[in-house]
């Protein structure tokens, strides 16, 4: 069997010894036989990330074609569907279209108290919001840059891609002290 784009399956392609030949009684023929167009099946890729979907795909012999997103109350980035769906034969070449998670279309406000601005920034954009911005509270006896208020509050719910706002704890920087001592230095003998 062989596959072709241009013969359908089980048809004769090719034939040895050849058409009109003269053989000896008994002589075996082999026959090549058209397999048909070459075509995968769309693999299953929902809940993988973008990146987990592209290798499965490809390993398929596919082609991940366009990613686009829409709300969902999947985690957000994963794949939510594909087109064709999942079982689909494709001839190949062939692209798969996938659809991400935006998350949800509200999300409950995490608890950020405590955290580091960096641990905070990375748990706000994981669930679909934005830092919009960070002031520092210099009265503050926590450990340098911790988060020690938020807007909005914890379990508050917000729209996805709201922004939130943080203040976090710093700490001034010493003033500089000059002691005069009176005394002036004198230069080092020659």
């Amino acid at each position: 069997t062989r596959f072709s784009r241009t013969v359908s399956a089980n048809v004769v392609l090719q034939e040895d010894p050849p058409a009109g030949s003269r053989q000896k009684r008994g002589t075996n023929v082999v026959l090549a036989l058209s397999g048909g167009q070459k075509a995968a099946e769309v693999p299953v890729t929902t809940n993988m990330s973008q990146q987990q979907a592209r290798i499965s795909i490809e390993n398929t012999g596919l082609v991940m074609g366009n990613v686009s997103e829409q709300l969902s109350d999947a985690p957000r980035g994963l794949v939510i569907s594909t087109s064709p769906p999942a079982g689909t034969k494709v001839e190949l070449p062939g692209t798969v279209d996938i659809v991400l998670s935006k998350g949800p279309a509200t999300v409950n406000m995490p608890d950020l108290y405590g955290r580091s601005v960096g641990e905070a920034r990375s748990m706000v954009e994981q669930i679909g919001l934005r830092i919009a911005g960070v002031s520092r509270d210099t009265s503050s006896l926590q450990p340098e840059n911790t988060v020690i208020r938020q807007l909005p509050t914890a379990g508050a719910t917000i729209s996805a891609g709201g922004a939130v706002s943080l203040t976090v704890s710093h700490f001034p920087p010493p003033p500089s002290v000059r002691l005069d001592t009176g005394v002036t230095a004198q230069p080092p003998p020659l």
